[in-house]
């Protein structure tokens, strides 16, 4: 009686520790959705960057900020944008990367 309890709780173990190997593979979709939000919001905040060094440019022209001002606020969102553009890279480059292998 024993024994039969033993080998009822041995095959249930292996069953529950088994059965994540043979389940659905959600966790990948889960993750490409994640990927592509995050490469919708770089491109959100690329475009958001360079419409924003465009409006500190006509604020200089129109004299509504001083030349000193332009300078800080366009190098900031130069940077900024540079930055966005570098991540929305590597991550094209990983999705590329990916779809070769896969």
């Amino acid at each position: 009686m024993a024994v039969a309890v033993f080998c009822v709780l041995v095959i249930g173990l292996l069953v529950l520790t088994a059965a994540p190997l043979f389940g659905p593979r959600e966790v990948l979709v889960a993750s490409d959705d994640a990927r592509r939000q995050r490469l919708e919001a770089l491109e959100q905040e690329k475009k958001g960057y360079l419409k924003a060094i465009k409006d500190v440019e006509f604020e200089r022209a129109t004299g509504k900020i001083s030349e000193e001002d332009f300078q800080e606020l366009r190098e900031f969102y130069a940077l900024k944008a540079a930055e966005a553009m570098d991540a929305l890279e590597r991550l094209e480059q990983e999705e590329r990367g990916g779809r070769k292998r896969g």
